[in-house]
């Protein structure tokens, strides 16, 4: 045995190592011939004696002859006395080092001494933390610079270092496209595996890293023989392209975030490329419930306008929730990030900020939902005097979704240390104001609010008035207190971030219902539609795709095609669901497809061909999808503009409106008994519409929370169902309105609720599937990685349930609430899946799901991916299966037929 040592830790449960001459001999020699050792080196000795690599850094230099450095810890921890004593007093040529330690010089520093051309530095090998990506690299290293840069890994597991690197001069280079780093051939000695999940070798793709060789093993606590060939697990992700192995990640280092799989090394890469960075680190909280950033800034950087390039660069999830400017990375004895120590900043920062249990002056609430919802808005650009015209401002209209009221709502409860659930529909539907007054309330209620208000006047406080008491606290006055402020900014107007499609009132990513609305064949056999074709438009709209959009991907049990087959222009983006009119007599039966879209345009155009047989057009935008009253000659749907409109089946002529209080986004649902149509609005009300006689029979406060999604009525036992965004879910007569029971889930109901003759299910954006018996009593609870929007789908006689979630997947769950199976289209699934069978009297058939990023997805009975198709466009619509067709609407403003196209081996 040459040495023992414990591992750092940071990677796992400390271990003990025992590590063999035979280990670690090859690991000097043969790095002693890559950096081309001589008598006149002088290597630094800048790792701890508790860290392995210094035994590298020893006996490298020794077994050369060369002067060895040694640094003491207080010289180490200032970068400006530490590139002193290296490079003008000692003129040392070889370091090695964690990328950590490096970049505490600086980059100024870097590149005018440490990596400067005249640089008496001979080698530079970086290792004990990933690479830095090249881009940063190019801005260290001086123009003429001749270092030789190495990148080394390894595990203490396995002392000392596995592989090596060495960077060549041309990937360096100003316009050298060369992102990518591998960790490099093996060392003398050292085999280096990449496996998969069943342990076996991969020559391409991703795996888990493997260390070892004949003689490069250790003894690992308590292993008291030397076992020759041993490969050790590294816990690290590396992943091989062209016999390259490129390191990944942290296999335990992987979270889920909104539903995402993220490494925070994805954020922390990505911000040390930005020119406001010196340096970072990337944290997440414990519990993973916050994702943190900690950046040494350049010069003059701002911490909002960090946030902003991040936002543009970054998907949503990989976004941090905070960043915190601090002038130096703490590092632990070992030279890298102390992650500990940078939490305990992190705690003390927001001390002041979360003050759970605490009371509140009403400029302290006021200061603190306006840092949340700068943050979530990302909009840092905006100056704190401009809280006051923040008050009269709209979520949705300055660029949130439904998805950032769920965060912003879950980090206001997380730092009043509150429960807030009228929040979330504050947040959609009213001003920043509203939300204000709310939170004050409830913390005056808990009696945690301070000041001479009392909760009434909170509550019914006009924004004028709550604009004087602001004043009053000295937020007017205040421009430069919050840390989050852009003096360079003052007076701009603040940036919103809208996307291309959907634009004035409701942003791109606002949650659709998803819902999808299909007439049965028996309750449309004894119901006319009228002359459809008698009231075609002059304009055609009809397409055929090109041959090459068609993607098939061939299964064991026989392979099927996906190809358009025609699309309508609806002039702006299809978030509703298309309902399909089949008119009963005739032969063939005639079927015409009806859908609006946020053009405020309702289209509606024949199957199969595609050609448009009316448009109507309404006041407002339509996110609601179409019903057909039960005498088959009305369309209902609802609008934005507060209306549930009744259309002409045949001509689209509006036949009646009937007015709400708020914007109408669910669907109505048809009573097949008494031919009355259930809708709600976002007035939080549930309505009964009875077409024949134009009146409402009844309608219900819901007891808080708008209604977004559409009811399902249950025929036996008679009843329907309907969630609110307040988390209930109720059960009402639908013959007379009357509550038969209501339960409440926490969090909003997006998802519209799904029954079957045994329960009735309903999505949460807690990330639940919540199933209960008619009765109310609560079954099963099957929970996801993200919020659910989508609605259920009851397959089959087996009642199995079909859902997709925030985190991507679609998961198959059994009546009883087991898991049958689970696939990832690796984006959010907002749209309703939906069941496709050439033969309806039996369960064999496929599911249909819809991702949002326009993967339209066709998986067999068991949830492997049968065939697929991506549309150009977002698609929050979900799909209707007709004969061998699919109609699906997309944010590319098309409503789409694909055609399905099965191989004659197909099984049905």
């Amino acid at each position: 045995i040459a040495y023992v040592l414990h591992t750092s830790g940071t990677t796992g449960p400390p271990k003990i190592v025992h590590v063999p001459h035979a280990c670690i001999v090859p690991n000097i020699t043969h790095l002693r011939s890559l950096f081309a050792m001589s008598p006149e080196d002088v290597v630094v000795l800048v790792s701890a004696l508790t860290f392995d690599p210094s035994v590298v850094e020893l006996f490298v230099a020794l077994a050369s002859g060369a002067m060895l450095l040694l640094v003491p810890p207080y010289v180490r921890r200032s970068p400006r006395d530490l590139q002193r004593v290296l490079f003008q007093r000692s003129r040392a040529t070889v370091l090695q080092a964690t990328p950590t330690l490096l970049r505490r010089f600086g980059a100024a520093m870097l590149r005018d001494v440490v990596l400067a051309c005249g640089s008496p530095l001979r080698v530079l090998a970086l290792g004990g933390e990933p690479f830095p990506p090249l881009s940063v690299l190019r801005t260290w290293k001086s123009m003429g610079n001749r270092t030789r840069l190495f990148n080394l890994y390894g595990i203490t597991e396995v002392s000392c270092w596995a592989t090596c690197h060495e960077i060549p001069t041309q990937h360096l280079l100003p316009g050298c496209e060369q992102c990518a780093v591998p960790v490099g051939k093996p060392l003398l000695g050292t085999r280096v595996e990449v496996r998969d999940g069943a342990g076996l070798v991969l020559h391409h793709g991703q795996g888990q890293i493997y260390i070892g060789g004949e003689r490069r093993t250790c003894l690992l606590d308590g292993e008291a023989e030397l076992v020759p060939g041993t490969m050790r697990a590294t816990g690290d992700v590396g992943r091989v392209a062209g016999r390259l192995v490129y390191y990944v990640g942290r296999s335990d280092g992987l979270v889920k975030r909104h539903g995402q799989q993220l490494d925070p090394l994805l954020l922390q890469q990505t911000a040390e490329c930005l020119a406001a960075v010196e340096t970072c680190a990337a944290v997440m909280t414990p519990g993973q419930t916050l994702l943190l950033l900690f950046v040494v800034p350049a010069m003059d950087a701002l911490r909002g306008g960090i946030m902003q390039e991040l936002a543009s660069l970054l998907p949503s999830h990989a976004r941090p929730d905070s960043v915190m400017l601090i002038p130096t990375l703490p590092l632990t004895s070992h030279g890298k990030v102390s992650s500990a120590e940078l939490l305990a900043l992190y705690e003390v920062e927001n001390a002041h900020i979360s003050r759970v249990g605490k009371p509140w002056e009403p400029d302290q609430l006021i200061r603190t939902l306006w840092a949340c919802w700068q943050s979530i808005l990302n909009l840092y650009q905006w100056q704190w005097c401009q809280v006051k015209s923040t008050l009269n401002k709209w979520f949705l209209r300055v660029g949130g979704d439904s998805l950032g009221v769920v965060r912003l709502s879950g980090d206001v409860e997380r730092r009043l240390g509150a429960s807030l659930p009228g929040l979330p529909d504050l947040l959609l539907h009213r001003t920043f104001g509203w939300a204000l007054r709310y939170c004050a309330r409830e913390l005056y209620r808990l009696g945690r609010l301070l000041g001479d208000r009392e909760g009434a006047t909170w509550d019914h406080m006009t924004d004028e008035c709550l604009l004087e008491y602001s004043s009053s606290s000295g937020i007017a006055e205040n421009t430069g207190h919050s840390t989050n402020t852009n003096s360079e900014n003052s007076g701009k107007e603040p940036r919103k971030i809208l996307k291309r499609k959907v634009e004035g009132d409701i942003p791109e990513q606002e949650a659709p219902e998803g819902k999808r609305t299909v007439m049965p064949s028996e309750h449309t056999s004894s119901h006319h539609i009228g002359r459809l074709a008698h009231r075609a438009q002059t304009q055609q709209v009809v397409s055929e795709p090109p041959l090459g959009d068609e993607i098939a991907v061939v299964t064991g049990t026989g392979g099927v095609t996906l190809r358009e087959l025609w699309k309508c222009d609806t002039g702006k983006c299809v978030d509703a669901s298309p309902l399909l009119m089949l008119r009963a007599h005739g032969t063939p039966p005639a079927v015409a497809v009806c859908v609006g879209s946020h053009s405020r345009r309702v289209l509606c155009a024949e199957w199969p061909g595609g050609r448009v047989l009316w448009t109507a057009e309404l006041p407002d935008r339509v996110e609601s999808s179409a019903c057909l009253s039960k005498c088959g000659t009305l369309v209902a749907l609802g609008c934005y503009d507060g209306c549930v409109y009744l259309l002409r089946a045949d001509s689209g002529a509006v036949a009646w409106a009937f007015r709400t209080g708020g914007p109408v986004k669910s669907s109505p649902a048809l009573d097949p008994v008494s031919g009355v149509l259930l809708v709600g609005s976002h007035d939080q009300l549930l309505y009964a519409l009875r077409p024949s006689d134009e009146t409402c029979v009844w309608r219900l406060h819901c007891g808080g929370g708008s209604v977004f999604s559409s009811p399902c009525v249950s025929l036996t036992p008679r009843a329907a169902y309907v969630g609110t965004l307040g988390g209930h879910l109720l059960a009402v007569n639908p013959d007379d309105g009357a509550m038969l029971w209501s339960r409440d889930c926490g969090k909003p109901l997006f998802s519209s609720p799904a029954c079957s003759c045994a329960y009735v299910c309903v999505g949460c954006v807690d990330g639940s599937l919540y199933t209960f018996s008619h009765m109310g009593d609560k079954m099963w609870q099957f929970r996801t990685d993200g919020p659910v929007f989508s609605s259920p789908c009851i397959v089959g006689n087996r009642l199995d349930v079909v859902f997709g979630s925030h985190d991507g997947s679609v998961y198959a769950v059994s009546a009883s609430g087991q898991l049958q199976w689970k696939h990832q289209l690796g984006a959010p699934v907002y749209a309703t899946p939906c069941t496709w069978s050439h033969d309806p009297a039996t369960d064999a058939g496929l599911v249909v799901a819809a991702g949002t990023d326009g993967l339209v997805c066709v998986l067999d009975e068991q949830g492997n991916p049968v065939c697929s198709y991506r549309l150009p466009g977002e698609v929050f619509s979900s799909p209707v299966a007709w004969g061998d067709c699919l109609l699906v609407g997309c944010r590319d403003d098309y409503l789409y037929c694909l055609q399905i196209c099965p191989h004659p081996s197909m099984a049905f």
